[in-house]
């Protein structure tokens, strides 16, 4: 059976589960036909950015819930789509929309209440989101059933959250304060704007990818 259309961690992924199956004492026939059933669906979901981990969890589990049943907590989790990029871009809107509603509706409301300029808003925003998923990838990803058996690297991933955290924190700083010429506060309006707009994207992109949120782990409520 061929792979060439898929990604490369897709293909890495069939060939682990044709060992798995090998090992399992399927014959070169079984294989195929069970791998029949998950290439199509692999294929046209990838150019989404679903990988076939997301679809069917991890190898062991896709080949354990054919030799001996479906797992319904894998297969509910099956189809979020985990693609990294759309994961912070899922967080950053969601950043922006509740800074941009908030602030603006508070700046209606409140007189002199502090705005924010728009790099400000950006560098804040897309900032928060990479800290949101490097968190769910170096940590509360490992408690989802499909990273059954793996553990977090959490020395690894502390140090990866605390450069972004610092990184973040930088370009707030400089946006705030060596730019402060080109990154004039928004006025209350132009900041609802924003925020409506954010919201309104990021429920686009949520039915549209179905994209896996980076706030939510088994061991949390959602934001």
């Amino acid at each position: 059976m061929s792979f060439e259309n898929l990604t490369k961690k897709n293909q890495q992924y069939l060939r682990t589960v044709q060992k798995l199956l090998e090992q399992a004492g399927k014959n070169s026939t079984e294989i195929d036909e069970l791998l029949a059933t998950i290439l199509p669906e692999i294929e046209e979901k990838q150019a989404r950015g679903f990988t076939a981990r997301a679809l069917y969890g991890t190898p062991t589990q896709w080949v354990r819930s054919q030799l001996e049943g479906s797992h319904p907590e894998t297969e509910e989790q099956a189809d979020t789509n985990d693609n990294p990029w759309l994961m912070w871009l899922e967080s950053t809107l969601f950043l922006l929309a509740f800074v941009g509603l908030g602030i603006g509706l508070i700046n209606q409301f409140v007189p002199n209440s502090p705005s924010y300029g728009l790099l400000t808003l950006i560098s804040m925003t897309t900032g928060g989101g990479a800290v949101f998923y490097a968190l769910y990838h170096f940590i509360y990803r490992y408690y989802e059933p499909q990273y059954e058996g793996e553990r977090p690297n959490v020395r690894r991933g502390f140090l990866f959250v605390g450069l972004i955290l610092l990184t973040w924190i930088g370009l707030i700083t400089l946006s705030e304060s060596l730019l402060i010429g080109i990154n004039l506060p928004l006025p209350s309006f132009a900041l609802i704007l924003i925020g409506a707009a954010a919201f309104g994207v990021r429920w686009w992109l949520m039915r549209t990818y179905n994209i896996k949120n980076a706030r939510i782990n088994p061991r949390r409520r959602p934001l």
